[in-house]
């Protein structure tokens, strides 16, 4: 409508200034001057946005994840570890969910989850003590953060998280054992001296007995620690 109303006003310009033949008088220069300023006036004006636009301004709701669906999403990463490219495939789609819902409350449980159980697995089979021992002390930290959480998690996770919990600690008491061990048995293949190989195996055998006093009070066998206890006195019998 503007666009028409612009184009007739410089018509009709246009036909004043042929019918003046070129000789501006005031009759003529006052209609021409007025149509200028209308002119203007409708290439400048602010335009009001129309209240049935087709372009609508959209706020993205916030769209919570189901109790059920989350639930099973915990479980999923509480057992499954992110151990191959199709894991981590799975593990980005479902963060994407989240962060595309922008529930950010289930998306950080679900994240401190995941950390939690690939901490465990790299806890449980890393050869480097000192990396063990980190990863070992995130899950912890973790697994504090989570349980915590009464305010976002199930019933069922947080016993979930106990349960798995309650298998991993003495398993990785028992691996850290077994490391432990193993690198002291190691020292007194390569000692020269009788007194430095004793020294290693003693303080095998001490931190055998320190975990083991652990598990006993927790009331956990361990034939783990039995096994690497009579190794270390194989190796003790065979030290010349």
């Amino acid at each position: 409508m503007i666009f028409i109303l612009k184009a007739l006003i410089v018509f009709l310009i246009i036909i004043l200034l042929v019918a003046s033949s070129g000789k501006i008088t005031a009759g003529v220069a006052i209609p021409i001057i007025v149509l200028i300023i209308i002119f203007l006036y409708l290439s400048f004006r602010k335009r009001k946005p129309k209240k049935n636009s087709r372009v609508k301004q959209t706020t993205r709701r916030l769209v919570r994840i189901s109790d059920d669906e989350f639930e099973a999403d915990a479980l999923f990463f509480i057992h499954n570890k992110i151990i191959d490219a199709k894991d981590l495939e799975n593990l980005q789609k479902v963060n994407q969910k989240y962060n595309s819902k922008r529930d950010i409350n289930h998306l950080m449980a679900i994240r401190n989850i995941q950390i939690f159980s690939d901490s465990i697995r790299i806890a449980l089979n890393s050869k480097n003590r000192d990396t063990a021992e980190s990863r070992f002390k995130l899950a912890v930290e973790k697994y504090h953060i989570i349980i915590s959480k009464t305010d976002v998690l199930t019933k069922k996770i947080i016993q979930e998280m106990k349960q798995v919990w309650n298998d991993i600690n003495p398993r990785f008491l028992e691996t850290m054992t077994v490391s432990i061990v193993t690198g002291n048995i190691d020292k007194v293949v390569s000692s020269k001296t009788k007194d430095t190989k004793m020294q290693y195996l003693n303080e095998a055998l001490l931190v055998i007995e320190v975990i083991g006093d652990v598990l006993s009070k927790q009331n956990i066998p361990s034939k783990t620690l039995v096994d690497l206890k009579d190794k270390i006195y194989a190796v003790k019998n065979a030290v010349k």
